[in-house]
């Protein structure tokens, strides 16, 4: 991450489009208080989109819950954690669940789910039962919602704790030090005189522009660390796999689109060369979706590959359960891929100009590699790790 070490050698003219840019995100408050609660309710939209995301229609802006964050209820949305799957019997009943549900539902909870949840929100669990999400409750300032899905989820080995843990943990500590920087200076400093917070900004702000101009360029450190909470999920599945090469690097670096790519290792995991021969297998093998009543057919696969239709998790879930010993790590890869179909369409919806698939994917690329290099050696320290020009292993497509 951008919170130690030397900031770009090449930033700092204070007459450029991107110091003005690094300036207005510091002294418009982002290093300097919790955000507001409007924001967190993401009612104030300060990057709309120029275009409307085509796998991702319902969403017309990126929302944040800081100048730093993605909003919470909008990350587990694109995500696919929406209430009716985090409540459905496939993800069973955990503290962290139902706290995500609570998050995204913005509903009562029953004394019962309250009961589950008072244990770890502590001294913070009426304050949070009183508001029913982050946006009406200062005493809740005290943690950011990243810190809290983070504790929530701890200790779960559940396929669903574990598609976000590692990405959590990023976006936790990207809050930390936006909130640690409170009340310190909103002068532009020089390089060599900035703070971590500080750093983080200029570093994003440098790596998007040119892409993004105008209003947009305050989603560069949404983009950044959103970058680099989905480096860490992709070097913590490969962990969980056994190898050291990055999903996601596959996907950018491949002609597939991003759901292609999943539905492809789906094919692979059960001996499948195509779709309509992967629901032939299903259908053999009697695995069916929507609570065990239809088929999966191959016009439904198609359009889950093509990104024109998004599979509910609950379906996802479903899917993956006749190859068990690959199906945490396909509905790990399914969360992943469907961060980065959302984030490689947000780049494009942002640009001034439309840019193509292929030129999203470069500048996507060139803000995450080093991103997973750092993920990757946090996990093996000490230890080279072998890679292109670029920092990231070639990926062998395995997951």
């Amino acid at each position: 991450m951008y919170f130690s070490g030397a900031p770009p050698a090449r930033f700092g003219d204070t007459n450029t489009m991107t110091d003005r840019a690094h300036s207005h995100l510091i002294c418009s408050g982002a290093g300097n208080s919790a955000a507001s609660g409007d924001e967190r309710k993401g009612a104030i939209p300060f990057a709309p989109f120029v275009r409307r995301p085509k796998t991702f229609p319902g969403e017309d802006r990126l929302e944040r819950y800081s100048s730093c964050t993605i909003l919470p209820t909008q990350l587990m949305r694109v995500l696919g954690f929406h209430p009716t799957v985090l409540r459905d019997e496939a993800f069973g009943e955990s503290q962290g669940k139902l706290f995500m549900a609570s998050l995204m539902g913005g509903r009562r909870l029953s004394e019962r789910s309250r009961a589950i949840l008072r244990p770890k929100l502590g001294e913070l669990a009426e304050a949070f039962f009183e508001a029913g999400d982050f946006g009406r409750s200062a005493k809740l300032d005290a943690q950011s919602p990243w810190s809290l899905l983070e504790s929530m989820l701890s200790g779960n080995d559940a396929p669903t704790a574990q598609a976000l843990m590692a990405g959590l943990k990023v976006l936790a500590e990207v809050e930390q030090v936006r909130a640690d920087a409170a009340g310190r200076t909103t002068v532009l400093l020089r390089p060599q005189e900035r703070d971590p917070f500080q750093r983080f900004v200029a570093s994003a702000v440098e790596r998007w522009a040119g892409l993004l101009t105008g209003d947009a360029m305050l989603a560069a450190p949404v983009l950044e660390s959103s970058a680099m909470a989905l480096a860490a999920l992709d070097a913590s599945l490969g962990q969980a796999n056994g190898f050291r090469t990055s999903c996601v690097a596959a996907i950018v670096r491949g002609e597939r689109n991003p759901m292609d790519y999943w539905m492809a290792l789906v094919c692979a995991a059960y001996g499948a060369r195509t779709k309509a021969e992967l629901a032939r297998v299903l259908a053999r093998k009697r695995i069916l979706h929507s609570n065990g009543q239809r088929p999966f057919s191959r016009d439904l696969l198609a359009k889950w590959a093509c990104g024109s239709r998004l599979p509910d998790l609950t379906h996802v879930h479903d899917l993956v359960r006749g190859v068990p010993e690959k199906a945490d790590s396909l509905f790990r890869t399914h969360v992943l891929v469907r961060g980065v179909a959302f984030f490689l369409e947000v780049i494009r919806s942002l640009a001034t100009e439309e840019i193509t698939e292929a030129l999203a994917k470069h500048r996507f690329i060139s803000s995450y590699a080093g991103h997973f290099s750092e993920a990757i050696s946090k996990i093996y320290p000490g230890q080279d790790i072998a890679g292109n020009s670029t920092g990231i292993v070639r990926s062998t497509g395995n997951a």
